[in-house]
């Protein structure tokens, strides 16, 4: 994956909102000068077009092909050690691919709860790949559903990523 990240502990300031449509949904980005400080997903799309910039059309592209375009962002940082624990496992887990709950678990000595726990609460979803954890039997929650639009999105996130893969092979 080609993603670089720079981590901010400081900002102020106005915020500026972002739009980046993919498949039927929005991926809605607040940044304060340039630092993304939230990153969530909207349904359905409501096509802000004339809201785009230049930060919504490189993730765009990223997200539509991330092993040919290089994404290099700031972002705030938030959340518990741990949760950045389970977010920089995140941000390693293969375009295509998915990790379940308990493996991810397993491999930082944890707990799956604790884990979905932290994919809940990442406030980059999009960027940090959150979707990309399953559970063992079935796709699991998304952006704080077990059900409904969100885990519909999920379902669709990792279908379109799946099918990008191995159509790369």
């Amino acid at each position: 994956m080609s993603i670089q990240i720079s981590w901010e502990t400081s900002i102020s300031g106005a915020q500026t909102f972002h739009y980046v449509p993919l498949l039927d949904a929005e991926l809605v980005m607040t940044t304060v000068h340039g630092v993304i400080t939230d990153c969530s997903w909207q349904l359905p799309c409501q096509n802000q077009q004339s809201k785009k910039s230049a930060l919504a059309d490189q993730v765009q592209l990223y997200l539509m092909d991330p092993e040919r375009n290089q994404l290099a962002v700031s972002l705030y940082r938030q959340g518990t050690v741990y949760s950045q624990k389970v977010w920089d496992i995140l941000l390693n887990i293969p375009f295509g691919q998915v990790m379940s709950y308990s493996a991810l678990a397993q491999q930082i000595g944890s707990g799956p709860r604790a884990v979905a726990q932290a994919c809940r609460t990442n406030p980059y979803a999009g960027i940090i790949p959150c979707h990309r954890v399953v559970a063992k039997s079935g796709v699991g929650g998304f952006m704080g559903q077990r059900q409904g639009p969100m885990v519909q999105l999920k379902r669709e996130l990792l279908a379109y990523e799946y099918r990008a893969a191995m159509s790369a092979l």
